[in-house]
């Protein structure tokens, strides 16, 4: 069972889940299990396959950041070793 809630720690609202969350394994939330019942089925079809388009420019901003500093990082060492 996965416990998330809304965030913009990505720029965008999105749901999110830590480590302080009580997410754990269905067999272990059993307490959880009981007091949320038995549930009821959705009431309508909801399609989110176009919600999260473009939303992963973080990854690819950190990944353009780690490369450039691994750029600078082996220039440094090269001009070193030449002393």
């Amino acid at each position: 069972m996965v416990y998330a809630s809304e965030s913009t720690t990505f720029g965008e609202k999105n749901l999110a889940s830590s480590i302080c969350d009580r997410t754990n394994e269905v067999t272990s939330l059993q307490e959880d299990i009981a007091i949320l019942g038995d549930g009821q089925p959705p009431t309508k079809e909801v399609d989110l396959t176009r919600e999260h388009e473009g939303s992963n420019l973080y990854i690819w901003v950190t990944v353009a950041a780690v490369m450039g500093i691994m750029a600078i990082v082996i220039l440094v060492i090269k001009k070193q070793r030449k002393r």
